[in-house]
């Protein structure tokens, strides 16, 4: 036991590490409350952070919140909901970016071609055979290898 208390971070401590607990424990609610019970339910509150981080605590949990500072079940309610909003929002933008990159990626592959094509049949009928050859043959076989490797994957 006397080990657990050397490596448990001071209450000051433990608000500082995790900025949640200051949205769901304000500082006037924790300075009214004795020290002992200030250290134990923002220990609480940690472990609870970091145990399901994803998840509600459970009931019995968010009823002993409640005991020590009266509406803390309905502040944890709100943290995750909040922090859910936040990750669908994440995950949108991601899946938004990701799209954008793709399309990006599709248009300056396709200009490139376009441009590489040309340059072969520019140089081409400026008489040269082999550069327009490999130009052009580098080009559709590039194309052809990645429309394949796209079909793999799929």
């Amino acid at each position: 036991m006397e080990r657990q208390k050397q490596s448990s971070p001071t209450p000051t401590e433990t608000t500082a590490s995790i900025p949640v607990i200051d949205d769901l424990l304000p500082k006037e609610v924790l300075d009214k409350l004795p020290e002992s019970d200030r250290t134990i339910l923002i220990e609480r509150v940690r472990t609870t952070l970091i145990a399901s981080s994803d998840s509600l605590p459970s009931p019995q949990k968010l009823g002993e919140y409640d005991q020590v500072v009266p509406g803390s079940a309905k502040r944890i309610f709100h943290m995750v909901e909040k922090e859910q909003n936040q990750r669908i929002t994440w995950v949108q933008e991601t899946t938004a970016a990701e799209i954008r990159q793709e399309q990006y990626g599709q248009w300056f592959g396709f200009l490139i071609a376009v441009l590489c094509i040309c340059g072969a049949v520019y140089l081409a009928m400026a008489g040269q055979v082999l550069v327009p050859s490999i130009l052009a043959g580098s080009t559709v076989l590039g194309l052809a290898g990645r429309f394949m490797q796209s079909k793999k994957t799929e």
